[in-house]
């Protein structure tokens, strides 16, 4: 029996299994994907909506005014106000007041630069979901503003979004390609292209939280399972299921090759030879 590859247009849906040949094949819904995120992904941000309400962030990224120096700071404050939404004026004298030494002539911080790299950074963290001064319910504003403040600060940084399948249900993420990160893994933004690369990393963590994950298992007329795998994040009907089905092909060529292999083996003339060569 010739075996001829199988598609997405093959099957109707996940656990519904589909005979070919001798073996029964399966796609299964994965309910249990391990989260993608790993030391080759740069670090990133996200919070998800399950349409009912917004999670805190999940993911890894640096404290961003931790990774500038306060003269950065001192250079772009105008800038930094028009990102974080501050009033210049207000915050320029507010920043001077907090400066200024008090009565025995005490400072509280070495420089204004200081106290604005304070100032901003407690309104940053006040955006942040979970805070307990959050300004709002979502973390658009928050995750936008940190876009804008690492790309002033010439570090390529990309906000994606994806949409569920049911209304409100959508995933808000911040992906950026720090200096450290680029160096530890050999990536070069200036010659690869790192919003492609981001694009293919929202897209795997949407589908790891809309439930996108599917894997396959291959039977035999028994039902005893021959071959599984799981974790393939993607709907399997789309584009992302190639590998996939790339991959379960694989599996099933081989258990086609076993099982006629097996069967020749048993013909007549294979039987008669090796009980001839059992007694010479």
């Amino acid at each position: 029996m010739q075996f001829t590859p199988l598609t997405a247009a093959d099957f109707d849906q996940p656990g519904e299994p589909i005979e070919v040949g001798p073996f029964s094949v399966e796609i299964v819904l994965d309910e249990f994907p391990e989260y993608p995120y790993d030391a080759g992904t740069p670090p990133l941000i996200h919070t998800y909506s399950d349409g009912t309400g917004i999670s805190h962030a999940a993911g890894f990224l640096e404290d961003f005014f931790g990774t500038v120096s306060p003269a950065w700071v001192s250079r772009h404050w105008r800038k930094l106000c028009e990102i974080l939404d501050q009033d210049e004026d207000k915050h320029d004298a507010d920043a001077r007041d907090y400066f200024a030494p008090n009565s025995e002539g005490y400072r509280s911080h070495a420089s204004l630069s200081d106290v604005r790299e304070e100032m901003f950074r407690e309104i940053l963290d006040q955006m942040r979901p979970g805070s307990p001064v959050k300004w709002s319910d979502s973390a658009t504003d928050w995750l936008d503003a940190l876009a804008a403040l690492y790309t002033l600060a010439g570090v390529p940084a990309f906000r994606m979004a994806r949409n569920g399948y049911t209304q409100g249900q959508c995933i808000e993420i911040l992906i950026v390609y720090t200096p450290d990160f680029c160096k530890s893994v050999g990536f070069n933004p200036k010659r690869s292209d790192p919003e492609k690369d981001a694009s293919i990393i929202a897209d795997t963590l949407a589908a790891w939280s809309f439930g996108d994950c599917y894997g396959y298992s291959i039977e035999d007329a028994d039902g005893e399972t021959l071959d599984s795998c799981f974790g393939f994040l993607g709907a399997w009907w789309s584009e992302a299921g190639e590998h996939l089905f790339y991959t379960m092909n694989e599996a099933l060529e081989h258990h086609f090759k076993q099982h006629a292999m097996a069967g020749l083996a048993m013909t007549p003339e294979a039987m008669q030879t090796g009980q001839e060569a059992a007694h010479t």
